[in-house]
């Protein structure tokens, strides 16, 4: 018997600040999904929402923060479980305003190169941040 697979089509942006150092937020304890674990921030497209405006809202709900430079990094292809899978769109950025995290997420912190090197971040972005640095 064939199981459906369901691809999703989250959105994240790598924020940086001009000391190069990458916002993460720790996912709240209570998601399905990873919990307790640092993360890129963003999540999935609503309905006749485009890739831009929809990280333009995930960074508002998430940080409220507006994103003052938006920039297309890479798709990426990645198997969450036999039958969810995810294409994952990355920007990267910078933000304008005082980050105040919603329930979704527990902290935020901003990494060094150094320090995102020894951290594992939920979904396998620990490979996209490499990719990008």
């Amino acid at each position: 018997m064939n199981e459906k697979i369901n691809v999703g089509q989250p959105v994240n942006c790598i924020i940086i600040d001009d000391k190069e150092k990458a916002l993460l937020i720790k996912r709240a304890n209570n998601k399905i999904k990873e919990p307790n674990k640092w993360s890129i921030p963003g999540g999935d497209l609503e309905l006749y929402e485009t890739a831009e405006e929809g990280i333009k809202r995930e960074i508002k709900e998430e940080l409220n923060c507006e994103i003052c430079e938006l920039s297309y990094f890479k798709s990426y292809y990645k198997v969450l479980s036999p039958t969810l899978h995810a294409r994952p769109l990355y920007f990267f950025g910078k933000i304008k305003g005082t980050v105040k995290i919603n329930e979704e997420s527990s902290a935020f912190k901003w990494f060094s190169r150094s320090e995102l090197e020894r951290i594992d971040l939920a979904f396998g972005q620990s490979d996209i941040l490499r990719d990008f640095f």
